[in-house]
């Protein structure tokens, strides 16, 4: 393995770590909304429009970074995997006249 692969498979370790920490806390964070939500907030009980007006809170400030983390994560793993090497396929041999 040369100098330049360890880098590289450095570099997408430090990406997926980063990309699941993201994930994890933005999950953390999503979480803790949708409890606050169903909880009631501070003024006690809450009905189901206040749930749903907090899941498009969630959605929109939960999800994006989500998105980025998994993608981040992705990125990141497919630097750590080896890299594929396909076999070459040789040419067929030419037709001479009268052959087909």
């Amino acid at each position: 393995m040369s100098a330049n692969e360890d880098v590289t498979r450095f570099f997408g370790f430090v990406l997926s770590t980063v990309g699941g920490l993201i994930m994890v806390l933005s999950g953390l964070c999503s979480g803790g909304v949708l409890l606050f939500a169903l909880g009631g907030g501070p003024g006690g009980h809450a009905g189901f429009a206040m749930v749903f007006n907090y899941l498009g809170v969630i959605a929109l400030f939960g999800g994006i970074p989500f998105a980025v983390g998994w993608t981040l994560f992705a990125w990141g793993g497919g630097m750590m995997s080896p890299p594929k090497k396909y076999p070459l396929r040789t040419p067929p041999p030419p037709y001479e006249e009268g052959e087909l």
